[in-house]
């Protein structure tokens, strides 16, 4: 099932053009890889070759998009149904059933198959993402990379010809990876066309037939992947997970928690947590997706409450959820900066210099009245890592940073964090699966392990 582009151009209401005169085409049992630096428009191109835009993400569109001869553009998705399956960037959009086997049968039983062979689909799949034993589990409470694999098992099922990822690779642990790059390559055996937006490339570049690079709205590459190298690396798309940076020597202790027992429902997921963070440390803790990595970084901010133990802390706990989406509060980029520095110095004049730093900072001093959601994924991170600085914590915790970055982009961020975790005497907790990012950006990593925590 071919796909044709032609001339074409795209933004959103009110913004600057997003694509710029694309024009290619992609054919038949092939894997695709888009990649290009935060803002670059990845994310919108998918949605484009998705039938989401213009019906659904309105904006103004010239040019054309054909897929198997379908115009897109003007006849959008529902002319596209059974054929182009999308996996979202903000993938917990997609779910739509209360439990992991329902979800995943759901789209198949919707194009008419009947139970039986929607529930045998379903089981394969579970098997496939490593979701055994979550098969009546309550999708509300599974982690956030264990959600993201329901997503994709539920767009697998429907058995589409063209299926479009965007930053699959970005929840997922070690042994979840290996098994959706088996996945994709099983695809292409089949005939799918698979194309999937990614900053981390190491994932995937070994696997790709092609590669598509955009930047600022524009194509400047498309060919094979080995050609592409010193391109990749002259644009800060990262091709391996070092970051290296400078981390200074550590101070007082702002954070103890002694004999630790959290979970949900008074159902123990982490037991006998014995750790500790100082000032201007970085603290990575690891783990596979479903580990319990989120459900600690909860407890220690306080939304969930210790089933036992204890926790002290010398001064206010700030979270970067991996949803960013879930921090935002107020309606202009500006406020969501300056309401927090206001609320913890008191003080009109501080807040409003501390507030113009961070946006100055974090490269997000255009934005001020723009809501939020109109910026990227990577420009909404960079935002609520802001927001969280500004009201001035003793411990920053940030979820899956790594999602929607390039290497510039987390480079510069958290060279960001450790600049202002030494002005303002903070210690960073990172959550991460990727332990060779963490072994590069940590002063110590913790491991999750059978529901313990232990120190590496």
């Amino acid at each position: 099932m071919s796909i044709k582009v032609r001339n074409f151009w795209f933004r959103y209401t009110n913004s600057e053009w997003i694509l710029r005169n694309l024009n290619f085409e992609i054919g038949e049992n092939q894997i695709i890889l888009l990649v290009g630096p935060t803002g670059s428009g990845k994310s919108t191109l998918i949605y484009s070759l998705s039938g989401l835009i213009p019906y659904y993400i309105h904006g103004e569109w010239l040019g054309e998009i054909s897929i198997a001869g379908i115009p897109v553009l003007k006849k959008g998705l529902r002319a596209l149904t059974g054929k182009v399956g999308l996996v979202m960037q903000n993938f917990e959009d997609q779910l739509l059933s209360m439990r992991v086997r329902e979800e995943i049968m759901l789209g198949p039983l919707n194009i008419g198959y009947r139970a039986e062979e929607a529930s045998l689909l379903a089981a394969d799949l579970i098997d496939k993402l490593k979701l055994k034993g979550h098969e009546n589990t309550h999708v509300s409470t599974l982690s956030f990379g264990q959600k993201q694999k329901v997503v994709l098992a539920s767009i697998l099922a429907i058995k589409p010809d063209i299926v479009l990822l965007d930053e699959p690779f970005s929840q997922l642990d070690n042994e979840s990876k290996e098994s959706l790059r088996v996945i994709l390559t099983e695809l292409r055996k089949e005939g799918k066309t698979i194309i999937v937006a990614e900053h981390d490339i190491s994932n995937i570049i070994g696997i790709a037939d092609e590669l598509i690079v955009l930047n600022k709205g524009e194509m400047i590459y498309k060919g094979t992947p080995n050609a592409a190298g010193d391109l990749l690396r002259s644009l800060g798309l990262r091709i391996t997970n070092e970051i290296h940076l400078e981390i200074p020597k550590p101070k007082d202790v702002v954070l103890v928690t002694k004999d630790l027992f959290c979970g949900w429902f008074n159902r123990e997921i982490l037991r006998w947590v014995n750790m500790y963070l100082r000032e201007e440390e970085i603290v990575s803790i690891v783990g596979k997706n479903g580990s319990g990595k989120t459900t600690l970084g909860l407890t220690l901010v306080g939304i969930l409450k210790p089933l036992s133990g204890e926790i002290e802390k010398k001064g206010r706990v700030t979270m970067v959820f991996q949803n960013q989406d879930n921090n935002i509060i107020f309606s202009t980029v500006f406020d969501e900066v300056f309401r927090p520095a206001l609320n913890a110095l008191k003080n009109k004049s501080r807040a409003l210099e501390l507030a113009e730093d961070l946006l100055s900072t974090f490269k997000l001093e255009h934005y001020t009245d723009y809501s939020p959601f109109k910026l990227s994924r990577g420009e909404r991170l960079r935002l609520e890592v802001a927001s969280a600085i500004a009201s001035c914590p003793k411990i920053l915790i940030l979820d899956e940073p790594t999602f929607g970055q390039d290497y510039n982009s987390l480079s510069s961020l958290l060279d960001t964090v450790s600049n202002y975790a030494n002005s303002l005497k903070f210690g960073t907790i990172i959550l991460t699966h990727n332990e060779e990012f963490a072994r590069s950006v940590s002063n110590r990593i913790y491991c999750i392990k059978s529901g313990y925590l232990l120190e590496y």
